[in-house]
Formats: structure tokens, C-alpha cells, sequence
């Protein structure tokens, strides 16, 4: 099972430049965990609202977590201490989103 509730709390207290660690296949491990939930709130009520909660808490972190892949793509320098915490698949959307930033900040310095 995955703790969505103590990620999103740890995630929360960090600073905007400070990306927390996840276990291991977060992410597929969060999908498969609200596939089962939405599933089961089908054919369950009660289920329902637990549900909304963990989609909402699901949401907070993966937004959260955006938000600090942005910051950490506009600074110039990659600073590998503080990508370290990154998931494979935010890893891969920070790499991107740095080159693309990077390429639009050398374009408008291109004079």
C-alpha cells in the first residue's frame, strides 16, 4: 500500500527547493493503489470518500512536486545533491523542462 498521506505531509514541510524522497516505483505503485480504491468505491459508498481524500492527496503531491521541478529547472547550474530525490519519471520531466528553459535563456541572451 502506498502512505499518500505521509508523503504528501513530508512534501509539504520542505522548502521549495528541497525535493523529498520516494519509495521505490512511487508513482506505479500510486496508480495501481487508486485504480483498486476508485474500483472498490464503486461497488462500496463507503469507499467513496476515501477515495476523494487519497485523489486529493495524490493531486497535493504530484503538484507539489511540479512546482519544484520548475524551480529547480530555472536555476542555471544542475546541482546533483538536490536532483538526487527526484523520481525516474521526474527526473526524466526535469531534463526537459531544463534544456527547454535553457534554450529559451540562451535565445534571448543570443544578440
Amino acid at each position: 500500500m502506498v502512505d499518500i498521506q505521509k508523503a504528501q505531509i513530508v512534501e509539504t514541510i520542505q522548502s521549495p527547493r528541497h525535493v523529498a524522497s520516494l519509495p521505490k516505483n512511487f508513482y506505479a505503485r500510486l496508480r495501481k493503489f487508486l485504480k483498486n480504491l476508485r474500483n472498490e468505491s464503486l461497488s462500496n459508498p463507503d469507499k467513496k470518500a476515501e477515495f476523494q481524500k487519497a485523489l486529493q492527496l495524490a493531486m497535493d503531491i504530484v503538484t507539489s512536486r511540479i512546482n519544484k521541478i520548475l524551480i529547480l529547472s530555472s536555476i542555471r547550474e544542475k546541482d546533483e545533491s538536490i536532483l538526487k530525490n527526484l523520481t525516474f519519471e521526474e527526473r526524466c520531466l526535469f531534463e526537459r523542462v531544463y534544456e527547454e528553459v535553457n534554450r529559451w535563456r540562451n535565445s534571448v541572451f543570443d544578440f
